[in-house]
């Protein structure tokens, strides 16, 4: 029995080291393939028209005047009221012109009588000329006569003065319209007494719109006068209105925050009033090497370093590319540096990439 037992124990031995030996015989298991990730992409390409922004603004007329008498008198006549198109020099109110013809018609009777004493003593002046050539007279006698003349000239030459400013104020006394336009408001009733320079009515020039509107500043160094704007109204759907930047203003609005600009309408179609909503539209030319519009989803950053990154793929693998950015547009963001043309860019997928990662792009 025991004999039995040595034996099994010892076949049991043999079959143990017979599999080690076995064992030991095999190959190393292979290593496990690299994980390939599935990611969108796209191809970038620069930009041919640039960047388009548009900003909120008031349509305004181009040509606006505050009208007002330039003397005080008490209203005669209204000639126009408020939406009424005038013409230039059309009559638009009159003032009781009673108390500017009696002061013309006084100063025309003062310069008479002192013309008419220039005139005398003129020749008086001339006649004891003749007397001082003559030693009649002396030479103090003829310089009295030479100063009543000057004196009588200066006398007559300031009535004259004085009656142009009569004249002047009478027909200031009729208020008349400076260019064509439309009355937008009116601020006088007939019979009111009105003061020299108190506003009277407001003149607007229709065929002459802008749009004015506020731009933040980093933007406003891009813009220059004579840039085209498409300007967009409501009540012309579809229809985009030719514009151009006129003014750019160099201070900047405290109470927006931005600064001012103004698009003249090249030709206002009929119907655009001033104090209607309009959007202008800007296209910012890219400066060279740069206008490349990604989707924001492709743009990450760098919690560490605060740097903008995207995945670019090259051979198959993803690349780590720092960015700069520029404006925020309504197809992406923009890249102004860090890009070049061709170039594919991940778009989706992004946060399981790291530096060299296999990729496979999907359709």
């Amino acid at each position: 029995m025991k004999s039995i037992l040595r034996i099994g124990g010892q076949l049991t031995a043999a079959a143990l080291l017979a599999g080690l030996a076995a064992g030991c015989g095999k190959e190393a298991p292979e290593k496990a393939p690299e994980a390939v990730r599935p990611v969108r992409a796209i191809t970038v390409d620069a930009s041919a028209e640039g960047l388009r922004r548009s900003f909120s603004g008031t349509v305004r007329p181009g040509r606006e005047a505050a009208l007002a008498f330039q003397v005080a008198g008490k209203v005669e006549e209204i000639a126009a009221a408020v939406g009424d198109r005038v013409e230039s020099g059309q009559l638009l109110a009159r003032l009781d012109p009673d108390d500017y013809r009696l002061m013309v018609s006084s100063l025309k009777s003062n310069l008479a009588s002192a013309e008419a004493s220039a005139k005398n003593s003129q020749a008086a002046y001339q006649r004891n000329t003749r007397l001082y050539e003559n030693n009649t007279i002396s030479k103090a006698e003829l310089d009295l006569y030479e100063t009543q003349r000057d004196s009588d000239r200066a006398q007559a030459q300031a009535l004259r003065s004085q009656l142009e400013q009569a004249n002047n104020q009478l027909d200031h006394t009729r208020l008349r319209a400076p260019f064509a336009g439309f009355i937008a408001s009116r601020n006088i009733e007939e019979y009111e007494t009105v003061s020299a320079g108190q506003p009277v009515f407001s003149l607007v020039d229709p065929r002459r719109l802008k749009v004015e509107l506020g731009m933040p500043e980093r933007l406003i160094s891009r813009l220059r006068p004579g840039d085209p704007v498409e300007v967009v109204v409501d009540i012309f759907p579809g229809e985009e209105i030719a514009g151009t930047v006129s003014e750019v203003g160099v201070a900047l609005d405290g109470s927006t925050g931005s600064y001012p600009v103004k698009v003249e309408i090249t030709d206002p179609p009929e119907g655009l009033r001033p104090g209607m909503a309009a959007e202008a539209v800007f296209t910012f030319p890219f400066a060279a090497g740069s206008g490349y519009i990604v989707p924001t989803s492709a743009l990450l950053r760098d919690m560490v370093g605060g740097e903008n990154f995207i995945w670019i793929v090259e051979g198959g693998r993803a690349v780590r590319r720092r960015v700069k950015i520029g404006e925020l547009v309504s197809g992406g963001v923009e890249i102004v540096a860090g890009l070049s043309p061709g170039e594919i860019v991940v778009t989706a997928g992004v946060h399981q990439l790291e530096e060299g990662r296999q990729v496979r792009l999907l359709e």
